[in-house]
């Protein structure tokens, strides 16, 4: 009988088996219904009767297909940073946080993806979304999204705008920024009136028109009489000004003087195009 199998056939009653030249790799059952197996002098791996633990700061589970040798599934737990890696299972692959274990995000067998916690946030800048296409194409890239408030001031000296009514919302989707706002000022000259935008319109290029016509702006106290007005932001910059109507004639800067009071309400909801 050999060595090894006169070894193998001895009850060996919770003593430990060592199994390399060096004596740190070794199987011991000295705990009832478990056997602890230690490898380069660690315990790292503990069997159970229906649990099996693998003890490491840095440990991996490894799954490898016989026909081929190929990792098909992984899981492994890395500086504090769980992580699931499936192949083809044809189930739904979950991966968890490793705190609580609750679902964060699944791959379903029809491939909707479905994220149970939390946003995706790209690593870097200037990254996106591709919407309706099949490869990343930069005309189907949804690369920007941003809201929020500005506050609304002008460069025109003339005009002075009320602390408390100078807050405006503004949305922006991919080069189009939809911008609305309610302020009160005061003016004390015969100028024009502007007030400054929270992003800038792209400068003119061969054949593309960037100036803005807008719509939606109301000045109660104004006084246009029948040519009316009209918003304008030229290219190039981040400003709103006035333009009022002339008939059968070229229109003319809007001036504060065409106002019946000091003191003027504006209302403005207009959309941009952005840089």
């Amino acid at each position: 009988m050999s060595r090894a199998r006169e070894i193998a056939d001895r009850d060996l009653a919770a003593t430990e088996l060592i199994l390399d030249a060096d004596n740190d790799t070794s199987i011991t059952a000295d705990t009832d219904d478990q056997i602890d197996i230690k490898v380069a002098g660690n315990d790292t791996a503990i069997v159970a009767a229906d649990t099996v633990k693998i003890r490491s700061d840095n440990a991996a589970l490894v799954f490898r297909r016989t026909s081929s040798e190929a990792d098909i599934a992984k899981v492994q737990y890395v500086n504090g940073n769980p992580s699931l890696d499936i192949g083809a299972d044809g189930k739904n692959v979950r991966f968890t946080n490793g705190g609580s274990y609750a679902e964060t995000m699944r791959v379903g067998t029809n491939g909707d993806v479905t994220i149970q916690n939390g946003d995706i946030v790209f690593g870097t800048s200037g990254k996106g979304i591709n919407l309706g296409v099949t490869s990343n194409t930069d005309s189907n890239t949804l690369d920007d999204y941003e809201e929020g408030e500005f506050t609304i001031t002008t460069t025109q000296g003339n005009m002075t705008i009320n602390s408390s009514y100078n807050k405006g919302h503004y949305c922006k989707i991919g080069t189009f920024c939809h911008i609305r706002f309610f302020t009160r000022f005061t003016h004390a000259a015969n100028d024009n009136i502007r007030f400054n935008l929270p992003f800038t319109t792209p400068a003119d290029a061969t054949g593309v028109e960037y100036e803005h016509v807008h719509g939606g702006i109301w000045l109660p106290e104004s006084d246009t009489g029948d040519i009316g007005y009209v918003g304008y932001t030229p290219s190039g910059t981040s400003y709103i000004t006035f333009y009022t109507n002339n008939d059968n004639a070229s229109g003319g800067v809007m001036t504060i003087q065409t106002h019946a009071a000091n003191t003027q309400d504006v209302y403005i909801n207009i959309m941009i195009r952005t840089t």
